[in-house]
């Protein structure tokens, strides 16, 4: 709807039909000459009530189109903020289990760490084990080579 600047009515299409008189039937103005050769315009007030009771209807059914949209608009935005309510709980969910994966994964690590170590000194003790199992060798083959000479000199 367009508002006149002259006159402040409402009107939906062209010029406003109360400022600007088109001489025909349906228009609410008419020019009429006066005897000073000036024209004064002359608008019937019958069709001026029906003509701003029709801008009020135009205008009424605009506002409850509207008053329509924005309840719709109001709906859609409580909708979204549900769903950004539960996009916000499941984020914290999440943020939860990432929290707990990351604290099994530390401990788990910490664990492998301290399985690494213990299994590096078990490597050691055993190659300190495997040196002192072939010096017993050495020793016991020595002591093998010396039982036969150790004989025959008790025996002799």
């Amino acid at each position: 709807m367009t508002t006149c600047t002259k006159c402040g009515a409402y009107f939906s299409e062209g010029s406003c039909p109360f400022c600007t008189p088109d001489d025909s039937e349906d228009s609410p103005v008419t020019t009429v000459q006066s005897e000073e050769s000036r024209s004064v315009r002359i608008i019937d007030p019958i069709e001026l009530i029906e003509s701003l009771e029709s801008s009020e209807e135009q205008l009424k059914n605009i506002e409850d189109k509207k008053g329509q949209e924005i309840k719709t608009l109001e709906n859609e935005i409580s909708e979204q903020e549900g769903k950004e309510n539960e996009l916000k709980k499941e984020i914290d969910v999440l943020n939860s289990k990432v929290s707990e994966l990351e604290s099994n994964l530390k401990t788990k690590q910490e664990k492998k760490m301290s399985l690494t170590q213990e299994k590096q000194r078990n490597q050691q003790e055993v190659e300190v084990l495997k040196e002192k199992l072939t010096k017993l060798e050495e020793n016991a083959s020595k002591l093998e080579a010396e039982i036969p000479m150790l004989r025959s000199e008790l025996g002799a």
